[in-house]
């Protein structure tokens, strides 16, 4: 009934299990974006290889219309952020997107599949946005140039994961989901860390 969907779980069977499925910790606290681009990388070749924006009209929509993912949306870092990795991949899926409507299908899924095979497990967001444009200046100044001018506009490149401090409602945010706040048991057994780190999302 949702061939996005399948075609979403597909891409994460491309994408494996050696590339985007770490924790990380730098400067801002901890780093759970590698999740969210494996998310949005799905969310992006389901589209692409369907020509439309929309993940999972059927199989999300009918338990609740903010479930789905539209890519034509744009969404960037760290204005959206939220700490869960299907609502911040929407800044990946529709940077990507954007990159599609300028390049063209077969050249932007071309650049983005590129960058992806180089990616490990630590790959952070600013490493791979510049993987992406890196392949893209291969194709072409121009492909260059644009490539990097959708990722900073998404914030790929260059977002400080920080937030204004404003009033939050979860009933209310557009996606319906609250601001985790991990402690340092769930980050998994092999992430090295302090004895206090920040979360996810500072404000």
């Amino acid at each position: 009934y949702d061939a996005s969907v399948i075609y979403h779980e597909y891409t994460h069977a491309m994408i494996g299990t050696t590339r985007l499925l770490g924790v990380l910790v730098d400067p801002y606290g901890l780093d759970n974006l590698p999740g969210a681009m494996n998310e949005g990388f799905a969310d992006y070749f389901s589209a692409s290889l369907r020509g439309s924006p929309f993940i999972g009209p059927y199989a999300l929509g009918f338990a609740g219309e903010h479930l789905k993912r539209d890519l034509s949306q744009p969404r960037k870092c760290p204005d959206d952020l939220t700490s869960e990795i299907h609502a911040d991949g929407k800044i990946i899926g529709s940077a990507l997107w954007n990159l599609r409507n300028q390049l063209g299908a077969d050249v932007a899924d071309g650049i983005v599949l590129a960058a992806l095979q180089q990616f490990s497990q630590q790959t952070n967001m600013e490493a791979a946005a510049k993987l992406i444009v890196a392949e893209a200046k291969k194709v072409s100044d121009d492909a260059g140039a644009k490539t990097k001018a959708a990722l900073t506009e998404h914030g790929m490149l260059g977002c400080i994961r920080a937030r204004q401090l404003t009033a939050f409602s979860v009933a209310t945010s557009p996606d319906k989901v609250p601001y985790a706040i991990e402690s340092k048991d769930q980050t998994g057994p092999n992430l090295k860390m302090p004895d206090g780190v920040p979360g996810y999302v500072q404000f």
